[in-house]
């Protein structure tokens, strides 16, 4: 059996380890950066310290050992391969400007993973199993969701928020002075937040399907999420739609009077809201809505972007870059694309690239999914979307979403590494 139980909510131990997990794994997702007296002070790093320790100091022996276990060890090397090879085909090739933007998403992401081993230990040994960390993700996103709609209504809530926030000075967007593409507490917004929602919408469905959610109280949290992902962007819209609507058709057919009454207040809400806030809300809809707005005009399921996104979808001419990459995968002095399967590729090349897609396509659907005992048709739903999306922008191994992955792929793992030495165990006390 799997070393994975059940949390259990009327347990005070347990429901103080849930918001410590709550708020560690917010500011590590979120990646939320403050901005005091002009003073960057990245807190997602003291979450990531706070989260590494708490499981060090409470669970030394076995930390450590996973540090040092084969499943940790080869994670590691295969980071630091492709950490050492992107930069020297950097190096060789010199056409970043000596930005080394891939060597440094890899050196996150060993970050990610050395805290993600250590912390899915503290996780496990507080009896949490991947149900717990999906409804805890959901929370985090449903925070967010609320902070961003509360912030599109409320202009002074939406300044005093960013007045705290960390601004990025390449970012497109001025979130102290836009109307409506919003963040949150969020270090940027943009399509990889909004994937990030579409991924929580998800996280809400197999809760509800493994009853951590009763149907009507998923309902509301998934309006809540998409109703924010208008004023995020509209990829993981999109994506959050399709998974709603398989949801919502399933739960409509069960013929359920309470369900149907929550969806009829639900939509009076929804429907007095757009009357009520006409104005503000008419400015964005032509933006979130432009593939349907299109469509239904006759103009194809396409928007702005998509058309831009298709003049982008050109590989590397050079056979050798080609292959091997040249080391650029943002501000390349000739090459530029935002499609995340070809940065991929002019970073370390073809080859290698059809290797990390194809390893975490493994750790997605065949080694994480094995810890998915409900709503696993929505899972599969989610990831073949989510590689489909990985055209337009890297969502898979960067930001958001990145970072959640790493998460469930340490935790599938750590709990794999934790049942072999409780079997371990076992079989000594037998053997004694």
């Amino acid at each position: 059996m799997p070393y994975i139980n059940s949390l259990k909510s009327n347990d005070s131990t347990a429901v103080f380890s849930a918001v410590i997990v709550f708020f560690v794994l917010l500011f590590y997702i979120l990646n939320t950066t403050f901005s005091v007296y002009s003073v960057r002070l990245p807190v997602a790093y003291f979450a990531l310290i706070l989260g590494f320790f708490l499981a060090f100091i409470k669970y030394p022996l076995t930390s450590c050992n996973v540090l040092v276990s084969r499943e940790s060890l080869t994670v590691i090397f295969f980071i630091l391969f492709f950490l050492i090879y992107a930069s020297f085909i950097e190096i060789v090739a010199g056409l970043s400007g000596g930005l080394f933007y891939f060597s440094i998403i890899l050196i996150n992401i060993l970050v990610c993973t050395l805290f993600c081993f250590v912390f899915c230990v503290f996780l496990l040994k507080q009896f949490f199993d991947i149900n717990n960390i999906f409804k805890i993700v959901l929370y985090i996103a449903l925070f967010n969701s609320i902070i961003i709609i509360a912030s599109f209504f409320i202009s002074e809530l939406r300044l005093f928020v960013e007045s705290f926030l960390y601004h990025q000075e390449r970012s497109n967007i001025d979130y102290l002075n836009v109307d409506w593409r919003l963040r949150g507490i969020a270090a940027a917004g943009g399509a990889s937040l909004s994937i990030f929602l579409a991924f929580s919408v998800m996280c809400a469905i197999i809760c509800n399907k493994a009853k951590l959610l009763s149907s009507s109280i998923c309902l509301a949290y998934i309006v809540v999420i998409i109703f924010a992902q208008f004023f995020v962007a509209r990829t993981g819209l999109i994506l959050s739609l399709v998974m709603f609507s398989y949801w919502l058709i399933a739960e409509l057919l069960r013929f359920r009077t309470g369900f149907y009454l929550v969806l009829i207040i639900l939509c009076f809400v929804l429907i007095s809201s757009f009357s009520a806030f006409y104005n503000e809300l008419s400015s964005i809809l032509p933006f979130a809505l432009e593939l349907f707005y299109n469509f239904f005009s006759g103009e194809g399921f396409e928007t702005g972007s998509t058309n831009d996104l298709f003049e982008m979808l050109v590989f590397p001419e050079h056979p050798a870059y080609l292959l091997f990459g040249f080391g650029c995968f943002e501000n390349c002095q000739f090459y530029r694309s935002d499609s995340g399967y070809l940065k991929s590729i002019s970073a370390v090349g073809i080859i290698l690239s059809v290797v990390i897609y194809f390893l975490f396509f493994y750790f997605l659907f065949f080694k994480v999914s094995r810890l998915i005992f409900f709503g696993k048709f929505y899972w599969n739903l989610f990831l073949i979307l989510l590689f489909l999306s990985e055209v337009k922008e890297p969502f898979i191994y960067q930001n958001y979403l990145g970072r959640v992955i790493i998460l469930l792929v340490c935790f599938y793992y750590v709990n794999q590494f934790l049942t072999r030495e409780r079997h371990a165990d076992l079989s000594r006390d037998y053997k004694s």
